[in-house]
């Protein structure tokens, strides 16, 4: 014979019946065990939320800091070929100084496209691509001098430094540039 004081469980759990102490205990348990699975999952939603945010400003770091390596890489080697253009008249110093010239303008479009949304990091991209103008300007005087025959004046114009002032001047805004993209990884 069942026991007429005894409720089943769903009746515990929901409350039915007459109330008892092991019923409210019993969905007191239960509500802190829901709670606690909320909890729990918002939790590990929020860190996987947090932890995919850093990774994204980390990655978007890295891509802005090769954009700009990659022009500063490519400036640094036209001005070693520039200068071996003008000294010995041997285009085959051109090809970094060509390839330069020709990839600049995407390298820099790529760049801006990086540092979009970042009005600190955009503001400095301007100073560098000036910088890269300035120096572009000043080699392809040099050049056109050297393929014009004067020759002495090229070398004179290399001897006064003002293409290597110029790269050095692309050399400072980068490393600002640097430390700006730098500061805007989250530590």
């Amino acid at each position: 014979m069942t026991d007429p004081g005894r409720r089943d469980l769903w009746s515990v759990i929901t409350g039915k019946g007459t109330p008892s102490l092991r019923g409210l205990l019993l969905r007191s348990v239960i509500g802190v065990g829901v709670v606690l699975g909320v909890l729990t999952v918002l939790a590990i939603y929020g860190l996987v939320s947090a932890t995919a945010s850093y990774r994204d400003d980390q990655l978007a770091a890295v891509d802005r800091a090769t954009a700009s390596e990659v022009i500063l890489a490519d400036l640094l080697n036209a001005e070693t070929g520039m200068r071996g253009y003008a000294l010995t008249g041997d285009s085959t110093y051109l090809v970094p100084y060509v390839r330069a010239e020709s990839t600049y303008p995407r390298n820099i479009r790529r760049l801006r496209t990086l540092v979009t949304g970042e009005p600190a990091l955009a503001e400095a991209v301007e100073p560098f691509d000036e910088a890269a103008k300035e120096w572009f300007t000043e080699a392809e005087a040099v050049v056109d001098l050297r393929r014009s025959g004067q020759v002495s004046e090229a070398v004179a114009r290399i001897s006064d430094g003002l293409a290597k002032q110029r790269l050095d001047e692309l050399r400072t805004e980068h490393a600002d540039l640097r430390a700006l993209v730098t500061a805007k990884v989250p530590a």
